[in-house]
């Protein structure tokens, strides 16, 4: 599906494009688990006391988000010729859309900057311990 996505002479482009959104997912996970830990009592205190609660809820919690994406699965398109019928729709290429994608993948990939800056800067910003 993604190289009929592709402009013609683009796939370059297209192929970074994904890989960078793949990317920025990976760390936007792992700045969004560090600020999860503060939901629940994880700490070691807790943890050695023989309390997982807190462990129990956060990997039910995380379990959940991690599938929630196989909701969306039935949006794609399941052939080709809806493909062709997305990629012709007047939305289809809009500057709002790429302004909004590209705001989203810069916005998530500062965040997760930062939250890692957090993590060695200062340990436990985010009341894990």
């Amino acid at each position: 599906m993604m190289v009929h996505l592709c402009p013609s002479g683009s796939e370059g482009a297209s192929y970074a494009m994904f890989t960078t959104v793949n990317n920025c997912a990976l760390g936007m996970a792992s700045a969004l688990s560090t600020v999860l830990l503060g939901i629940w009592d994880v700490s070691k205190e807790t943890m050695v006391s023989g309390d997982l609660s807190g462990m129990t809820k956060l990997t039910i919690l995380t379990t959940c988000l991690q599938t929630a994406g196989l909701f969306f699965v039935r949006l794609l398109p399941k052939t080709k010729d809806d493909l062709a019928v997305l990629h012709a729709d007047q939305y289809s290429g809009s500057k709002i859309g790429g302004t909004v994608f590209l705001s989203v993948t810069v916005l998530s990939v500062m965040y997760a900057i930062i939250v890692n800056l957090l993590n060695i800067l200062s340990p436990g910003w985010a009341g894990e311990s």
